[in-house]
């Protein structure tokens, strides 16, 4: 059964959206930018890392500053047999310069995108997967310009804000300069106030 995600809060998605833009601001300056205390950054940060949310943190390389530009996408067709994506995708990814490995539904079984030095060195990877006898056939795409690559995950637009911070909110509140109350106390403070609106009684004390 697969695992469910966990549902962050908008403290955890503030954090999560600075760390990817980047992963070097201090715990005091997230705390700043989100008015909360230093301390609760702290413990928000160990808890996604232990859960598994923020799995590492790396340096955004340009691959054209290195060399590695030569950026391909093969579509492999592999031999159908007893765990074939999990034995053939683990020997893809083994691949020096291969980066993502995905398996798919469809006439093609694997995506591999692999990033090479030159078309020799893209050449020597490609030997490797032809020569093996679990791929039935592949063909490869070059890429000639880069239009979008981000590996950040885009946390708003797809998730929705609970369990706000009482901290976070109280700052919200001060810098709008006045309190938003909730629905229910609105409801609340909307009843009449059933001691001025009792009806009035007659002479026999009965309700008119």
């Amino acid at each position: 059964m697969p695992r469910q995600p966990r549902s962050l809060d908008e403290i955890d998605i503030g954090i999560l959206e600075i760390l990817q833009k980047d992963c070097r601001t201090s715990l005091e300056q997230i705390a700043n930018k989100l008015g909360i205390p230093k301390s609760t950054v702290h413990y928000r940060i160990k808890k996604l890392e232990t859960e598994g949310t923020i799995e590492g943190y790396y340096a955004k390389v340009n691959a054209m500053k290195v060399g590695k530009d030569y950026i391909t996408i093969s579509f492999i067709r592999a031999k159908y047999g007893p765990s074939y994506h999990e034995k053939v995708g683990k020997m893809l990814a083994q691949i020096p310069g291969v980066w993502a490995v995905y398996f798919v539904f469809g006439e093609t079984d694997f995506i591999v995108l692999a990033r090479s030095n030159d078309r020799e060195d893209f050449m020597e990877k490609a030997d490797k997967i032809i020569n093996t006898h679990q791929i039935e056939r592949s063909g490869t795409q070059i890429v000639a310009r880069i239009i979008k690559e981000d590996p950040r995950i885009e946390l708003k637009s797809s998730m929705r804000y609970n369990n706000v911070s009482s901290t976070l909110l109280l700052s919200n509140v001060k810098r709008k300069g006045r309190i938003r109350l909730t629905k229910k106390a609105r409801a609340h403070n909307s009843l009449p106030n059933t001691k001025h609106h009792q009806r009035p009684r007659n002479l026999l004390g009965e309700r008119t």
